[in-house]
C-alpha cells in the first residue's frame, strides 16, 4: 500500500534525505542495526535490504491482524452487498446497431469506506465480432477488455476491476453490435436498485445510452459486490498502529536472525539475548501496542462509516420493486 511507503525507515535511508512518516526508526529497537542486519542476512544483498524488506512484510502482516480482530468484532466479512446488475432478456430481442456509448452506470451512496467492485461480465449481442472492446471506469482508472462474441451466445468475462470513486461505468459502443434487450429494474440484489424507490440504498444502478440514463443495460450484465474497504481505513489510522508496525518487524528480523546460517560473533553469541527478546516482542510488545490501536480503529469505523461496518452486522433495506 502506497501509505506504508517510507512510513518506518532504516537509519540507512537519512543517508538520502529521508525521513520516516511515522517519526520511527527501526533502530528504535533494541539491539537492531544496520550492522547487525548485514550479519545475519542470508538471502538478501545488503542489511539495509533486508531491514526494507522486514518493514514492508510487517505493514502487510498488521493489517491481516487487524481485519482478524475486526472481524470477530463485526461478525461479518468485508462483503457488504454483492449482486448481478442487468438481467439478459434477449426473448424480448436486440437493439439496433447505434453509434453510441451504452451501459451501465453504478454509484455507491452512504458508504465512506465502501469500495464498488465488477467480479465479471455477462455479454449478449445478435452479432459475431472478435476484439470487441468493454470500457471499464471510475473517473480515475479504467481498464480494457477485447472479447470475442458469438451471435446469441452469451460471454463471461472475468474483470477483477477495484474502483476508488464513488462510481463505476460499463460500456461499449454500439455501432457495430445489436446488444440484447437487458433490464436494470430486474437486477439481483439484496437491499439495493436502481429504480426500486429505496432512498437510502447503499448502491444506485442506471443503464446509460450516451449522455442518457435509463432502465436497460443494453446486453451488459455485471456481477458486482460493494465491499468495505478496510485498507483505506488502515490508511488513514496507521498513526495509531506505527509502533504495532515498528515492533512487528522487530519480530520478523528477530526471526531471521534466530534462523541465519551465518557463522560470525553476532549469530553465535546472541542466542540467549533473542530468546529473552523474541518472546517479549511477539508476546507482550506487539499484542498490547495492536490491540490499542484496534480499539481506536472501532472507534473511528463506527463513527466515519457505521452503515459499513456494524458491531452487530450489517443491515439491509429489501428492495420492494
Amino acid at each position: 500500500m502506497d501509505c506504508l511507503k517510507d512510513f518506518i525507515l532504516s537509519k540507512a535511508c537519512s543517508q538520502n534525505g529521508k525521513e520516516p512518516k511515522s517519526g520511527l526508526w527501526l533502530e528504535n529497537l533494541e539491539g537492531i542495526s544496520v550492522k547487525n542486519a548485514a550479519l545475519i542476512a542470508d538471502n538478501h544483498s545488503t542489511g539495509a535490504a533486508l531491514l526494507q524488506d522486514k518493514i514492508d512484510f510487517a505493514g502487510k502482516l498488521v493489517l491481516e491482524d487487524v481485519r482478524s480482530l475486526l472481524m470477530q468484532e463485526f461478525h461479518t466479512s468485508e462483503t457488504k452487498e454483492a449482486a448481478i446488475v442487468g438481467v439478459l432478456e434477449p426473448d424480448k430481442g436486440f437493439y439496433d446497431s447505434e453509434n453510441e456509448i451504452k451501459g451501465i452506470y453504478i454509484e455507491k451512496r452512504f458508504s465512506t469506506l465502501g469500495q464498488i467492485v465488477i467480479d465479471s461480465l455477462t455479454l449478449l449481442c445478435d452479432t459475431t465480432i472478435e476484439n470487441k472492446t468493454i470500457l471499464i471506469s471510475d473517473g480515475i482508472t479504467q481498464k480494457e477488455l477485447e472479447v470475442n462474441l458469438q451471435a446469441g451466445v452469451p460471454t463471461e468475462v472475468f474483470v477483477g476491476f477495484s474502483g476508488i470513486t464513488d462510481w463505476v461505468t460499463i460500456k461499449w459502443n454500439t455501432s457495430d453490435i445489436r446488444p440484447a434487450a437487458s433490464s436494470i429494474r430486474k437486477s439481483i440484489t439484496n437491499g439495493f436498485c436502481g429504480y426500486c424507490g429505496s432512498g437510502d440504498a447503499p448502491i444506485y444502478i442506471q443503464g446509460l445510452n450516451g449522455n442518457q440514463r435509463g432502465y436497460s443495460s443494453y446486453g451488459i450484465q455485471a456481477h458486482i459486490q460493494l465491499k468495505c474497504d478496510l485498507k483505506k481505513a488502515f490508511c488513514h489510522l496507521l498513526d495509531d498502529l506505527k509502533f504495532a508496525i515498528l515492533y512487528k518487524a522487530g519480530i520478523q528480523i528477530l526471526k531471521e536472525w534466530q534462523s541465519s546460517t551465518r557463522l560470525n560473533f553476532i549469530t553465535i553469541h546472541s542466542e540467549e539475548w533473542l530468546q529473552m527478546k523474541l518472546p517479549e516482542w511477539e508476546e507482550l510488545t506487539y499484542p498490547k501496542y495492536l490491540n490499542s490501536g484496534v480499539q481506536n480503529i472501532l472507534t473511528y469505523l463506527d463513527r466515519m462509516d457505521s452503515r459499513c461496518f456494524q458491531k452487530n452486522g450489517w443491515k439491509y433495506d429489501e428492495a420492494t420493486g
